[in-house]
């Protein structure tokens, strides 16, 4: 069985291209926290925004018994990924403009949720064919709504 609930969830995506540091991206939305009971896994969704530029789309962000994140996003942005320690991954993302060919190297999986909320944390470098490395660090801090 699973169980679900509204969470508020803190965003912050700190990038680096070719060793130079964007500015940060923060924000905050609503989202829901979902317990799989059976196979003791918690998921994060939440709808992207115009804020992310990705109006559309719903990211779910699945931490695995094993300690692995199944980053999905499904809608205008379509994604399919596992983030592993260590891992070198090769997918496709589907964006508006086309199919494009990504290669991720996962650094760091973080991880740590329960009904209270708690965190998650990636850590990793994603090639696409034609341009920079970028390199993510991404933080979601997730807590009830009350």
């Amino acid at each position: 069985m699973n169980k679900s609930q509204q969470v508020i969830i803190n965003i912050i995506s700190e990038q680096w291209v070719t060793g130079e540091a964007l500015e940060p991206m923060k924000f905050m939305t609503t989202g829901l926290l979902t317990h799989d009971e059976k196979n003791n896994e918690w998921t994060v969704s939440y709808d992207e925004s115009e804020a992310t530029g990705m109006t559309g789309t719903k990211t779910s962000l699945r931490l695995t018994k094993e300690g692995h994140v199944h980053f999905l996003r499904t809608g205008s942005v379509q994604m399919d990924v596992i983030f592993e320690t260590g891992n070198h991954f090769m997918s496709q993302m589907e964006t508006p403009f086309g199919l494009l060919d990504i290669s991720i190297l996962t650094n760091e999986v973080k991880g740590n949720l329960s009904e209270q909320g708690g965190e998650l944390s990636l850590g990793y470098s994603m090639n696409v064919p034609q341009q920079e490395k970028i390199s993510t660090k991404l933080n979601l801090t997730v807590a009830p709504k009350t």
